[in-house]
């Protein structure tokens, strides 16, 4: 331990005395880095933010592949048409809720002033699979026939749209 001692202590002194040397690139007082000022730092993030928000809607609606179903259907009458949407939003929320497949759904009212709904499939499969269960379920049926009643139709009077996203 004596041994290391002197070599230790001499380690020491030649650090010591090339210290100032290696760190003589510093001048007293300066900072090297700049600190931005807060209102530039916030002007930075809220230009970052817009960017990232306009990408998100140029986004295209639907990857490749997805089903896109438009329907379309008359309801005159103001009160026919607020009654027909309750139904519509109720249908909806049904199949959110119960429907064994997963599927996005959102009422419409079209330029024309005529209402339907746009639903996203993931493929074609899914898309057949939620017509049956629609068929099927008896709740569904009610909200349709609701939808049909207050706007004084048959389902012959729904235009259906099938589409594939490319």
């Amino acid at each position: 331990m004596i041994r290391f001692f002197p070599s230790l202590i001499m380690g020491f002194i030649l650090l010591a005395s090339f210290s100032p040397t290696l760190a003589g690139h510093h001048k007293a007082g300066v900072v090297h880095a700049k600190i931005k000022p807060l209102k530039e730092v916030v002007a930075e993030r809220n230009a970052e933010s817009q960017k990232k928000l306009r990408l998100e809607e140029r986004a295209p609606i639907a990857t490749p592949g997805k089903i896109i179903v438009v329907y379309k259907f008359k309801c005159a009458g103001f009160a026919r048409q607020q009654d027909a949407m309750r139904a519509l939003a109720a249908m909806i929320q049904h199949e959110r809720e119960e429907a064994p497949v997963t599927y996005a759904s959102s009422p419409l009212i079209f330029e024309d002033g005529d209402m339907g709904a746009v639903d996203q499939h993931k493929s074609i499969g899914s898309y057949n699979e939620a017509v049956k269960w629609q068929d099927e379920n008896t709740v569904w049926q009610a909200h349709l026939k609701d939808i049909l009643n207050s706007c004084d139709i048959s389902p012959d009077d729904i235009q259906t749209t099938v589409a594939q996203t490319q």
